[in-house]
């Protein structure tokens, strides 16, 4: 070091490192560095050494997520002979090549290799900070692209619940079914963007079909436990546990101090008044495998109602708009990189109608129908579903103010300069602001005029622009 100063930076190594590991180039870069995230041993990275890495911020900070899940076994695995005989290797022109081939031959010892993810649709995902916040882009997208070797999408899960602080927890081998819950959490808002901002040929959006097969399967073992929420109203109720759930107690392999109920699909659980805590919290566990239309699913949805993600992604992947999602994608609606977001391609016969109905243009009439039904549409992408350029854009926008459809006005983090008359509701951070009218058509539920949850899934794109075109036609438009 004091001789010939730093090692030149590589990125070229970095990016070998990416495609023979599945990792993101951000991650990647991170353990060519000798950094693999996890208990900070090291600083995390300055503005300076991300300028030489080509990271961003919010692209570093997504990399050390992406990492944070491997163990201290794996990190000393990972790096443990990976370093030449000879440091001063590392210098030489090909020193930083060849250290990316061991650290990538150390990281398929282990993990064996994945398929890394487009940098583009990286991107897409990342933007979604209420999606990735456990569950890092870079491994939903490995899931999507190997869901028959990936172990979130692959592995069946056989969980058991232990004693913990407040009552009993779930748990697994190598804590797996915890990142396949929070898996499940995040899916919920990555399988409707992977399904409508991905372009058709995308690969990760080729595997949306394979991922919802295999997590359904999943989901039928019968031994998978997962976590069904709270119950604040059935606080310190043994007797009323009992009487919904009956007598019998839960059995696992470890004994419960806890007091357990189980009726076969549901395990409610409650534990000792403390001092500490002398109001304990009922929890709720469910087996998905026998989850569905009975009586005892129905009191699970009655008595945990609206207190599990995982119960409504579970009702999601097994409901109609999955099914219809899916066959969207391997359907042939759509051209090779086209957007199921673009109605001129996903729901031409809506444009049609809009252009008579309005006296547009088809560009103009689709504009109308992304404003209408999309969550985001953004000037950024709808003149990348699109494939427009600004000029193009604008004149679209300007055919339909003149047209009295919309109206030209400049609001908070609306990234857009048009937008349906009618109330406007503001959104905090990681959720959306958007037209009253809109919000209520997209099932996202507002309190005042302030949106509090992302849409309901009901529609594909192509029912949705249709069913906001019936509304406008009939007089329930905005405004």
């Amino acid at each position: 070091m004091r001789e010939r100063g730093p090692i030149a930076w590589d990125a070229a190594a970095a990016r070998r490192v990416s495609a023979e590991t599945g990792l993101s180039r951000a991650g990647a870069a991170l353990l060519l560095t000798g950094d693999a995230g996890g208990i900070r041993t090291l600083p995390p990275l300055d503005p300076d050494q991300r300028r030489v890495l080509g990271l961003g911020l919010a692209e570093a900070g997504a990399a050390y997520q992406e990492l944070g899940r491997l163990t201290e076994l794996d990190r000393l695995e990972l790096f443990a002979h990976v370093l030449p005989d000879d440091p001063a290797e590392l210098w030489e022109p090909a020193g930083p090549a060849a250290l990316a081939d061991r650290i990538c031959a150390a990281w398929q010892a282990r993990f064996g290799r994945a398929v890394a993810a487009p940098e583009e649709t990286l991107a897409v995902l990342a933007e979604l900070t209420h999606v990735t916040l456990h569950t890092p882009a870079a491994q939903i997208c490995a899931a999507f692209l190997a869901p028959d070797t990936h172990p979130l999408t692959s592995r069946d899960h056989d969980p058991w619940l232990e004693n913990g602080t407040g009552g009993a927890y779930s748990t697994s081998e190598e804590q797996g079914v915890r990142w396949f819950e929070e898996f499940l959490k995040a899916l919920a808002g990555a399988l409707p963007v992977v399904y409508a901002e991905l372009p058709a040929g995308d690969p990760v959006r080729a595997g949306l079909p394979a991922v919802v097969a295999a997590l359904r399967a999943r989901l039928d073992h019968p031994g998978l436990l997962l976590n069904a929420g709270y119950t604040p109203r059935l606080h310190d109720r043994v007797d009323r546990l009992r009487a919904l759930f009956g007598e019998r107690p839960y059995v696992g392999p470890i004994p419960l101090a806890a007091a357990s109920f189980d009726d076969g699909l549901t395990i409610a659980t409650i534990g000792e008044p403390t001092e500490r805590d002398p109001r304990p919290t009922t929890r709720l566990y469910f087996r998905p495998a026998h989850y569905g239309d009975d009586e005892r699913s129905a009191l699970l949805r009655e008595v945990a109602s609206g207190s599990s993600d995982v119960r409504d992604v579970v009702d999601m992947l097994r409901g109609d708009w999955c099914a219809r999602v899916v066959d969207r994608v391997t359907g042939d609606g759509l051209p090779a990189g086209g957007y199921e977001t673009d109605p001129t391609l996903s729901a031409p016969e809506t444009v049609a109608r809009v252009e008579k109905a309005l006296g547009v243009d088809a560009d103009a009439a689709a504009l109308y129908l992304q404003l209408l039904a999309l969550e985001r549409p953004t000037d950024r992408r709808i003149r990348l579903w699109n494939g427009w350029n600004a000029a193009r854009h604008r004149q679209a926008a300007a055919a339909l103010v003149t047209a009295g459809a919309v109206v030209a006005d400049k609001r908070p983090r609306a990234g857009r300069g048009v937008f349906l008359p009618g109330d406007w509701a503001k959104a905090r951070k990681q959720l959306w602001p958007m037209e009253v009218w809109k919000a209520n058509l997209l099932g996202v539920r507002l309190i005042g005029h302030e949106v509090w949850s992302t849409p309901t899934r009901r529609s594909t794109l192509p029912e949705l622009f249709a069913h906001a075109w019936d509304l406008v036609e009939r007089g329930d438009g905005p405004g």
